[in-house]
């Protein structure tokens, strides 16, 4: 039962975060939209690997690599870091 609520958490930050981007709510480069990805693909990950899901752990495992670095990448130090409208670029 874990699991599938791990599944269900997993998806809805992924899809959450993807919905953000297609409303304008959120930029790719934004804080939240990278931590929200990263938080999904991390539980995601997760369950492939407690069910040995080796396409999905590789997927998973990248998704959250990218979304990790993006999301350190956005330090602009401008004390801006979680505005998620902001159009500094960094």
């Amino acid at each position: 039962m874990i699991l599938q609520i791990m599944n269900i958490l997993g998806a809805a930050c992924i899809l959450g975060a993807f919905m953000g981007l297609q409303y304008k709510k959120l930029r790719r480069e934004s804080p939240w939209f990278n931590l929200v990805n990263a938080l999904g693909s991390i539980l995601l990950g997760s369950v492939a690997v407690v069910d040995h899901r080796y396409g999905w752990i590789v997927m998973e495992a990248v998704w959250t690599w990218i979304s990790i670095r993006t999301l350190l990448k956005t330090r602009n130090g401008s004390g801006e870091l979680w505005d998620i409208h902001s159009t500094t670029q960094p």
